[in-house]
């Protein structure tokens, strides 16, 4: 008795175009230091990104108790202008 394996089709071959915007890649988690990279900071603390969440102006994470990210889709923003400082 042979049993035969089938794998399940990809969406490409089910005729379904795969979903692949630039904002669902974009949009991943990243700490305090690439937050300062990209906003052009010196600082080397996690200060500023924790203030600029809390005015909300960044979207931040909580991962536990200890540890938070950021949105990298908020932080560009901020950084492109489309959010008030």
């Amino acid at each position: 008795m042979s049993t035969k394996r089938v794998r399940p089709e990809t969406p490409e071959k089910q005729g379904i175009l795969a979903l692949d915007t630039v904002s669902a890649k974009s949009d991943r988690l990243i700490c305090f230091r690439e937050v300062h990279t990209l906003i052009g900071s010196a600082c080397k603390t996690g200060h500023t990104a924790r203030s600029l969440a809390a005015r909300g102006l960044i979207r931040a994470v909580r991962i536990n108790e200890r540890v938070v990210r950021y949105s990298e889709h908020s932080v560009l923003a901020l950084v492109s202008g489309k959010v008030a400082a």
